[in-house]
């Protein structure tokens, strides 16, 4: 079985875990299937409060955890 390829992407193994970072020209994590659980679930948080921000910050206080509030 074959992970994620491309000349931007970089793969780091933890152990069995798996994170996966696009670097064009920063890297930046990047949500890819058969990353692990805990690094996909933080990463996909991420990139809904970045939406919610960048939409108007209307959203932002739902898209953060009430005991980051």
């Amino acid at each position: 079985m074959l992970g994620p390829g491309g000349d931007d992407l970089v793969v780091v193994y933890k152990g069995i875990a798996r994170e996966t970072y696009s670097c064009a020209p920063e890297c930046q994590p990047r949500n890819t299937l058969g990353d692990g659980k805990d690094y996909f679930a933080d990463t996909l948080a991420q990139i809904g409060a970045r939406s919610a921000a960048a939409a108007g910050g209307s959203n932002a206080a739902a898209a953060t955890p009430a005991a980051a509030r």
